[in-house]
């Protein structure tokens, strides 16, 4: 019940407020899915943003930036948006490298409604 609520109140209801959301990130031969990667309107952020989460036994392989780069690709060149974020904790080294690695380019800092920490952002370049 958990968890279609939680589907219910976020994913789908980013599709049919948005036209897009998290995807399972998922093997190319099949199987079980290994995460989660999309774009998300978060209250506090002025633009779309990636959300990426993988299991830990499959982190460190590839498949953050082969899914990442597909969600980019596909939010450029499929639903037009031309600016996306990130947002990334201060100590995930590992995130913050990727982020690099997938082109986008610092925009200090944020702390979304609610929370007290603040976070890295990125956005990805402008036109």
């Amino acid at each position: 019940a958990q968890a279609l609520a939680w589907l219910r109140d976020g994913p789908w209801a980013g599709y049919a407020r948005h036209g897009h959301g998290l995807l399972a990130v998922e093997p190319r031969a099949g199987g079980a899915p290994m995460g989660i990667c999309g774009l998300l309107l978060r209250e506090g952020l002025p633009a779309p943003d990636l959300g990426l989460a993988l299991l830990p036994q499959h982190q460190g392989r590839g498949y953050a930036h082969e899914a990442a780069s597909a969600v980019l690709g596909h939010a450029r060149g499929v639903l037009g948006i031309g600016r996306v974020l990130a947002i990334v904790a201060p100590g995930n080294v590992r995130s913050v490298a990727l982020m690099r690695r997938l082109g986008l380019e610092d925009a200090g800092t944020v702390r979304l409604p609610g929370q007290s920490a603040a976070l890295l952002l990125f956005q990805t370049p402008g036109p």
